[in-house]
């Protein structure tokens, strides 16, 4: 509540700046442009999986699952971050139109009512998050009871090594509220466990790095993730 509290006082002083700065003018604008399109796209659909990431490395870490789900004849919602994979996420929209969407996560558009915003767009049961975009609003939609919430995460180290008290303990209760996390590698999930200071059953291990050489191993992928 305090957050969307805070994101309303913010909302006109978004706006302002937006007269002031190219770069924060060019993405406000980017969202709005985009979400209005993706809202005139398939209406009416109701995906299995969510999926969000921010980068084009993220995009290309989940797109074996991806295309996976999409081959087994899922429907699919990507929600995006970055402007840099637009034209990719664009292009994969194109290619299923029938069976994927996608949407611009608004980061400076987001009002906590309306359909501008992730929990009003999104149709399915089941949110992944790619790495470490813990924005409130995905974290509040992952938290719900009926929402099955997995994270595929990479390293651990940087976002908590110099992190305040205070800092670790909101850390603390963002991990707790996955069903499922996804780790790099057994070191990065033993380096989790000791953070959260107590064993996670849904904590698992997948070496990220032999996915390209080892194909066999996306069964073993999809078998984490679901």
């Amino acid at each position: 509540m305090i957050y969307k509290i805070l994101r309303v006082i913010l909302y006109p002083f978004i706006l302002f700046m937006t007269l002031l700065n190219k770069k924060i003018r060019d993405r406000f604008f980017f969202e709005r442009t985009c979400n209005y399109s993706f809202e005139k796209t398939n209406p009416n659909f109701e995906a299995d999986y969510t999926l969000e990431f921010s980068s084009e490395g993220e995009l290309q870490l989940i797109m074996p699952l991806l295309i996976d789900l999409l081959s087994e004849d899922k429907k699919i919602e990507l929600v995006f971050c970055s402007d840099s994979v637009f034209k990719e996420t664009s292009r994969l929209q194109s290619s299923y139109p029938n069976h994927l969407r996608i949407l611009c996560l608004p980061i400076l558009t987001y009002l906590p009512w309306g359909k501008n915003q992730v929990k009003s767009w999104m149709t399915s049961k089941h949110l992944i998050l790619t790495r470490y975009d813990f924005f409130p609003e995905l974290i509040s939609i992952g938290s719900r009871r009926d929402i099955h919430f997995t994270l595929i995460s990479g390293s651990i180290k940087k976002y908590i090594g110099k992190s305040s008290f205070f800092r670790k303990m909101h850390l603390k209760s963002i991990y707790k509220s996955f069903d499922r996390i996804l780790m790099a590698t057994k070191k990065e999930k033993e380096n989790l466990e000791s953070f959260l200071s107590f064993k996670f059953n849904n904590i698992e291990a997948f070496d990220f790095v032999f996915r390209v050489f080892l194909p066999k191993k996306y069964y073993l992928w999809k078998r984490m993730v679901r």
